[in-house]
């Protein structure tokens, strides 16, 4: 899917699909802060856009592009439920792991709504 638009989207899905829900939450400061130093790097030492900027794109579009995320969440689900991805004696535990990861991404979009 081609999408143009924030790095915090792209940021988004890499680690709500990518990471189980205690190690995005322990890490994504620090894959911001990461990311934005490899950025200005890249750039010379002057990013498009400051590190602030990238945390207020984050925390804006987090329910917008964690949706895309709990979609792919429930196909892998699927698939592992199915038997097309997967070893048969891990299909709990992966589908676990899915579901806690979907549980985690509710859960933070029901808490952005206090702030």
């Amino acid at each position: 899917m081609i999408f143009i638009g924030s790095a915090a989207f792209d940021i988004i899905r890499i680690l709500t699909l990518g990471l189980p829900r205690e190690i995005r939450k322990q890490k994504t400061e620090e894959y911001l802060e990461y990311y934005h130093k490899t950025l200005s790097d890249f750039f010379q030492g002057s990013a498009p856009f400051s590190l602030d900027q990238l945390h207020n794109q984050y925390s804006l579009i987090y329910p917008f592009a964690s949706n895309f995320t709990l979609f792919g969440i429930s196909l892998y689900i699927k698939m592992y439920s199915d038997g097309t991805l997967g070893k048969k004696e891990s299909k709990e535990e992966n589908r676990k792991e899915l579901v806690d990861r979907a549980r985690g991404i509710v859960e933070d979009i029901e808490a952005s709504k206090d702030h």
